[in-house]
C-alpha cells in the first residue's frame, strides 16, 4: 500500500528543461500583467460612469473681474 502511493507520487512529477521552466515563468508573468491591465480598465470605466455629468455651470452674461497689486502688506 506505502509502495503504491510513492509510486503514485512519483508519477505526477514531470522533468522540465530550464527553456521550457523560463517559458512558464514568462507566461504566468504575462498572465500577472493582463490581470492588472483588465482591472485597471474596469476600474476606470466604473469610475468614468459614477462621475456627474454636469462638473461646470455655464453663466450667462458673466463680466471679467478686475485686480488689484497691493504692494503694502
Amino acid at each position: 500500500m506505502e509502495l503504491e502511493k510513492n509510486l503514485y507520487t512519483i508519477q505526477n512529477y514531470y522533468i522540465v528543461d530550464e527553456k521550457m521552466f523560463d517559458s512558464i515563468i514568462n507566461n504566468i508573468n504575462y498572465n500577472y500583467l493582463l490581470i492588472l491591465f483588465t482591472m485597471t480598465c474596469v476600474c476606470g470605466l466604473v469610475c468614468s460612469i459614477k462621475k456627474p455629468n454636469k462638473d461646470y455651470l455655464l453663466i450667462q452674461n458673466a463680466e471679467p473681474l478686475k485686480g488689484e497689486i497691493i504692494n503694502k502688506v
